[in-house]
């Protein structure tokens, strides 16, 4: 039946050479793109776990039109049609638009019908499937002359279908009509499905439908210009466009280009495209071992690495820069080696502040190529950056009222490597360490202090041992002769001190307890009159047990110094000395007020100190702001892109710059 229909349309059959210059015949032709690893596919657009920039429609042109098609697994490419046009065509999902301010806006089934045209997912198999491409165009072309709106569809088979019905209803009112021009063609009901991809011009006219289940839908420039690009959203890239439909997203939209063709979208933005040229160098050798290192990164949504700083900055041909373009060239198959093979990590950053950080203080992992190295080229970046306390708990609500954030540890390049956070519905604090003691408050880097609202000095005293007060008689004549000597033993404690003193005088020899006070060695040079001394203001019937070693009458002469009011010497004292002020907070800290010893609550969380000059001054009990103050920016592992420039501006190849961020690697 189909047939015969083709011989009532013969009269306009000459006409088809019209849709031919827009649907390209040749598809079965085709062209084979490059594929293995000179091939990186990048994700511009798409949903992720922390982002979703998927695409419900866009559009691409090129400026000597656009050919739509196909590459299956082996990386061989098929067209399906080509529009030799600059003008733009859109590329959207297979579900329900509407017409709206001159575009098409993504609706739902029964959205009202006021405003412009709808187009919705049951569409109309004309026929059977065709042998290829150009047969499928040719149908096409005679049943549009017949005023029937069809377009070449593959859905792992070349295909006819027409329409673009927003419900089942509608789709069979229009295969009635269908077959009513056309006689008893064979015609069917396409149900919606959602991983197919429309095609249309710019008057959102169907061109055509891809819903293959193996291949992978492609949109490339038409070789012309130079260089050939494809605009996506008015954007130009090298290479082609790659559009998917993944569960429960919008189109993923990917951009498919050489390594080389990456690096000149990469490198500028990235360092600087007039950066120094062994600077350029550098980024180019380190961004292609990246690239190539981390290929699948972002595998699940079907491309290897995004286009931010999640993986890299790639902004396309826009920002190349031919200069840079040039250094590129020269170093596109340069490696960087460790031990005589290719390194599996390389990494980079803005600023360091001074040194780069080793891994192991970052990611947990352990590199012998990624450790600490100083800087003494890079400019240094410096932040500040404030939360309050509500803030905090935005992001940990578990924790309660946030009562402080706290710096445990820290690399010894001064990097924090583990943070405290405590809270009120928590007895214990939460601790994170290395890398998330950046990125849980979108810190700038891990070189860091932080100061608080409730942040108070006090003055701090260090305690130190004091020589006895005594008077002009007895004890006090030799201790002044004993010096030093008399001092440590006080600083071990009197009864000790005191035995030892007794069993040295006695025996003449040091005992293990001696030893172990350290003062043995000292006491062996006093006289008993010395030893004596040190004991007058000791137990008499412990110092009765020594040996004898009292003189007679030598308790009667500290009776008779008693009576007469004197003084014996006074126990050892320690002596507080003033050093630097203390940082400190007054949040659940006890003082003495003169109704006994209270906690500090404040008054609205504020308390008034006054200060020893006079100054009235108010702090928060338990802070309320937090300002952390920090040098470099990134995450300081592998090279610093501002030490790279340092460098270069100093007269250093990239070779040298490399090998000086990534310690005993090679450049080959």
């Amino acid at each position: 039946m189909i047939k015969r229909s083709f011989k009532k349309a013969a009269a306009i059959i000459v006409s088809t050479v019209l849709l031919t210059a827009v649907f390209c015949a040749n598809a079965e032709t085709g062209r084979s793109t490059a594929a293995g690893s000179e091939i990186i596919k990048v994700g511009l657009y798409y949903k992720g776990s922390s982002v979703n920039t998927a695409q419900s429609v866009f559009d691409v042109s090129a400026q000597s039109g656009v050919t739509a098609g196909f590459e299956n697994s082996e990386g061989v490419f098929t067209e399906i049609f080509t529009h030799n046009s600059p003008s733009p065509l859109y590329v959207r999902k297979d579900a329900y638009y509407q017409e709206s301010g001159g575009g098409l806006k993504e609706t739902k089934a029964s959205g009202s019908g006021n405003g412009g045209r709808r187009f919705g997912p049951f569409h109309i198999k004309i026929g059977s499937d065709h042998p290829d491409a150009g047969s499928a165009l040719n149908n096409v072309s005679v049943f549009r002359q017949l005023g029937i709106d069809a377009y070449i569809a593959y859905n792992d088979a070349w295909q006819v279908w027409a329409g673009s019905c927003m419900d089942e209803e509608e789709a069979n009112r229009l295969m009635l009509d269908i077959k009513n021009q056309l006689g008893e063609a064979g015609c069917e009901i396409i149900k919606p499905s959602s991983d197919r991809i429309v095609v249309a011009d710019g008057q959102h006219q169907t061109m055509c439908i891809f819903g293959s289940k193996s291949a992978l839908f492609q949109v490339r420039p038409v070789p012309g210009a130079d260089p050939a690009a494809v605009n996506i959203k008015g954007k130009p890239y090298r290479g082609a466009v790659e559009v998917r439909r993944l569960p429960d997203s919008d189109m993923t939209v990917i951009n498919v280009v050489t390594v080389r063709e990456y690096l000149y979208g990469n490198v500028p933005p990235e360092i600087g495209g007039r950066s120094p040229a062994e600077a350029l160098k550098a980024q180019a050798v380190v961004s292609r071992m990246y690239a190539l290192n981390n290929r699948g990164k972002h595998g699940s949504s079907g491309f290897d690495l995004c286009a931010t700083t999640h993986c890299q900055v790639y902004k396309g041909l826009s920002v190349e820069v031919p200069e840079c373009n040039k250094l590129i060239d020269e170093v596109c198959d340069r490696m960087i080696t460790y031990d005589g093979k290719p390194v599996e990590h390389v990494y980079y950053f803005a600023s360091g502040g001074g040194s780069t950080e080793d891994i192991r203080n970052v990611w947990g992992s352990s590199f012998p190529y990624l450790v600490s190295v100083k800087d003494d080229y890079e400019k240094i970046y410096t932040w500040t950056k404030t939360l309050r306390a509500s803030d905090i708990r935005s992001k940990l609500p578990e924790l309660g009222n946030i009562l402080g954030v706290t710096i445990t540890r820290t690399a010894p390049t001064g990097r924090v490597t583990q943070l405290a956070v405590t809270g009120s519905s928590r007895g214990e604090p939460l601790y994170f360490s290395n890398e998330r003691c950046r990125t849980l408050f979108g810190l700038d880097s891990q070189l860091y202090t932080i100061t608080t609202d409730a942040d108070i000095f006090i003055a701090g005293f260090k305690e130190i041992p004091a020589l006895p007060e005594t008077n002009s008689a007895g004890a006090g004549g030799n201790s002044a002769d004993t010096g030093g000597s008399e001092t440590k033993r006080e600083n071990e404690g009197p009864s000790t001190s005191d035995k030892g003193a007794e069993n040295e005088s006695a025996e003449g020899s040091s005992s293990e307890q001696d030893a172990g006070n350290g003062s043995a060695g000292q006491q062996e040079s006093q006289s008993d009159e010395e030893v004596q001394a040190e004991q007058g203001s000791g137990d008499p019937d412990t110092a009765g047990s020594g040996n004898g070693s009292r003189q007679s009458g030598e308790e009667d002469e500290a009776d008779e110094k008693k009576q007469a009011g004197e003084e014996p010497a006074l126990p050892a004292v320690v002596a507080p000395v003033a050093t630097a002020p203390i940082k400190t907070q007054l949040g659940g800290k006890k003082v003495a007020t003169a109704s006994g010893v209270k906690t500090v609550s404040g008054v609205k969380n504020k308390v008034t100190i006054i200060g020893k000059d006079g100054a009235v001054n108010k702090a928060a009990v338990v802070p309320e702001t937090y300002t952390f103050t920090g040098k470099g920016w990134g995450h300081a592992v592998g090279m610093s892109q501002e030490g790279a420039i340092g460098m270069a501006k100093a007269g250093m190849t990239y070779e040298e710059i490399i090998m000086h961020y990534f310690k005993g690697t090679k450049v080959e």
